[in-house]
């Protein structure tokens, strides 16, 4: 914070923006707000050697109308006081922390209305600040969904996070990522403008779609982290909510013919959604659902989720998923899997909830995007590195019994792109083990830049000290450019994607 500011002066000026019922700086709220990680130990004076030096915030501010975002912004921009967009803060790359140097923490979930469903356009318009329970909560008053459900395992993200970081997740198979869905944003910009992308750019139309009025302005917001602006409104499109539904579990031969079998599914857009299996924790699960020898073996489960508005249509989808399965020599198990407590597709947990009972404490994971057909070969790096001794000694033992690492890969985005995911537990009750996990951690993460995936949360940790420098210098000074353009006094999240540190 700029020092020509007293704290009682900056308390007092948003005070008199949204009220002093929406405004915190006590000691306690600054440091809950500090807590930059949803699962894993990455939080100022939890861990040391944290990439960026994380803190918390000067003050919290909450703010309910896009009015109140434009108001704080052209007053930080008068003081340059870094301002920090935060949604439901279960992320995972710390985007939503504040830098030592403070600032103003925005938290975005009063902004919650669900302002119209337009059926003309076929979109619904809602603050970004809502989360994904509510807003399917509404959705399915008028029969439909959002189609992408959201993250998986949290009901109470908000939907503007998710557009902040990408977000892959629940039935992105059939529908596409958040952001394939998004058609237009509202967007305070860091002078305090405020504008509005796609066909809403035109003040005379009241519909919604994105691709129109010269370039995808929308896209330029996606993904930033809010390093170039406050998402303070979107319109998403919508789908019927499908009556019929389907849930397999098949053990394929070897991990390649699992992950064959499902790229030829969905060429065919057979499945709503999927996860591939691969060795780890749950992989006992499986072998105990197939009579298996106990860590002798190196099999392809995949859980696979279908849906239909016909129950005919449902019939021959699932029998071409049959047909394709048999033909690459899967064991199909005989039951309905969800009643071993997970699904492919679980509208009460989103998907992960059954898995996630079995583990305790802070889980720390590595999503990215790859290809499917990829995944094999990134899964071997993955046992050979869990599988060291000097590993295993540090992980937690899960109720299995085993230690608690896992890979699995979702099928969060369309045509054979998915998000690859180890998963690790490690006990973190003191500094000195925190630090071990967030080292191992990082560890995992470096080595999965190097060999070529894509991370899609890139905040101001987890993936993005490595990522950067994998940049082509004319990428990373093209991103460089946009910041300082847009943002010369660099209030708009310093920090996020490496950008004004």
């Amino acid at each position: 914070m700029t020092k020509s500011l007293s704290q009682s002066d900056l308390v007092a000026a948003l005070e008199g923006i949204v009220g002093a019922k929406a405004v915190d700086d006590s000691d306690h709220a600054r440091w809950t707000y500090a807590l930059s990680e949803a699962w894993s130990t990455v939080s100022p004076g939890l861990t040391e050697e944290l990439y960026l030096d994380l803190g918390p915030p000067d003050v919290i501010v909450k703010p309910k109308t896009t009015d109140h975002v434009v108001d704080i912004v052209k007053f930080a921009n008068k003081y340059k006081i870094p301002i920090i967009p935060r949604g439901g803060g279960t992320g995972n790359a710390s985007g939503s922390a504040a830098l030592t140097s403070g600032g103003i923490m925005l938290d975005l979930l009063d902004m919650n209305a669900f302002i119209k469903y337009d059926p003309v356009s076929r979109a619904c318009r809602f603050q970004a600040g809502i989360t994904w329970g509510r807003l399917c909560y509404e959705l399915k008053k008028f029969g439909l969904t959002p189609g992408f459900m959201g993250p998986h395992g949290i009901y109470g993200a908000a939907v503007g996070g998710g557009i902040s970081i990408d977000s892959t997740g629940i039935q992105g198979t059939k529908y596409g990522q958040e952001n394939e869905n998004i058609q237009n944003l509202q967007v305070v910009l860091p002078t305090g403008e405020v504008i509005e992308t796609g066909s809403l750019a035109n003040t005379k139309t009241d519909w919604y779609f994105r691709y129109c009025n010269g370039p995808d302005l929308a896209g330029l917001f996606m993904g930033a982290c809010g390093a170039f602006g406050i998402i303070t409104e979107a319109t998403l499109r919508t789908y019927p909510l499908p009556e019929y539904h389907s849930d397999f579990l098949y053990l394929f031969p070897s991990e390649m013919d699992q992950c064959k079998a499902l790229t030829e599914m969905d060429s065919y857009e057979l499945m709503s959604d999927y996860m591939g299996l691969a060795q780890g924790f749950q992989y006992a699960i499986i072998e105990n659902v197939f009579n298996l020898e106990p860590g002798k073996t190196q099999k392809g489960p995949a859980l696979i989720h279908t849906s239909a508005y016909d129950e005919v249509i449902l019939e021959r989808k699932n029998m071409m998923i049959e047909k394709i399965a048999t033909k690459y020599k899967a064991i199909k198990f005989p039951g309905d899997p969800t009643n071993l407590g997970f699904g492919a597709h679980d509208t009460n947990e989103m998907l992960g909830g059954g898995v996630c009972k079995f583990f305790g404490g802070m889980l720390h994971k590595t999503c990215s995007v790859l290809p499917l057909m990829k995944c094999p070969e990134m899964n071997q790096w993955h046992y050979q590195f869990f599988k060291n001794p000097k590993i295993l000694e540090l992980l937690s033992t899960t109720e299995l019994g085993n230690k608690c690492w896992s890979i699995q890969y979702p099928g969060g985005c369309k045509h054979g792109f998915v998000l690859h995911m180890s998963m690790f537990n490690m006990d973190a009750t003191t500094r000195d083990l925190r630090t071990k996990a967030y080292k191992l951690w990082h560890e995992i993460l470096k080595q999965k830049i190097e060999l070529g995936t894509s991370p899609y949360w890139v905040g101001k940790d987890a993936f993005m000290p490595h990522l950067t420098k994998k940049f082509t210098p004319q990428y990373w000074n093209f991103l460089k450019t946009l910041k300082k353009t847009l943002d010369p006094n660099n209030i708009m999240n310093p920090g996020a994607l490496g950008l004004g540190i």
